[in-house]
């Protein structure tokens, strides 16, 4: 039902002939044929990142970072990384998108909204349930 994503090539109109455009998508790549090819912009698809645990989801933005040309040139200067560069912000990405962030996680939030709505809707009951007993004790004593 739900085909894998394919790896995607992004190629200048006119560039290839239509046959060896076949040929790449009969051998499991999805090609894209643009006039500017540097203005696309491709999003992942909603069930594939939710496809994905946190981890992962970590890597893929580590390495769109570092694939990214402003990850090594800054003003026009290449920048010296090292492993203790990419760690730490392989660990932010880590942390931001997982339970060690600061902020609270959406099941979280869920479970507090969840069970606050829970407690009002159990003294709504036993505020009903003791208005029902005094009007019962009330009708009892109106007996007698």
């Amino acid at each position: 039902m739900n085909e894998p994503m394919k790896p995607i090539m992004v190629l200048k109109k006119g560039t290839l002939a239509p046959d060896a455009i076949e040929a790449l998508r009969a051998n499991g790549l999805c090609v894209v044929e643009s006039d500017d090819p540097g203005a696309l912009k491709f999003l992942d698809p909603i069930p594939s990142m939710a496809q994905r645990t946190k981890i992962e989801d970590a890597a893929i933005q580590l390495s769109r970072k570092m694939l990214n040309r402003d990850f090594w040139i800054t003003d026009n200067q290449w920048r010296s990384r090292d492993r203790s560069d990419v760690a730490r912000l392989y660990v932010e990405l880590l942390v931001k998108g997982t339970a060690l962030g600061n902020e609270p996680t959406q099941q979280k939030r869920e479970l507090e909204y969840f069970t606050r709505e829970k407690l009002d809707e159990i003294q709504r009951l036993a505020r009903a349930e003791a208005k029902a007993d005094r009007e019962a004790a009330k009708a009892a004593k109106a007996k007698k």
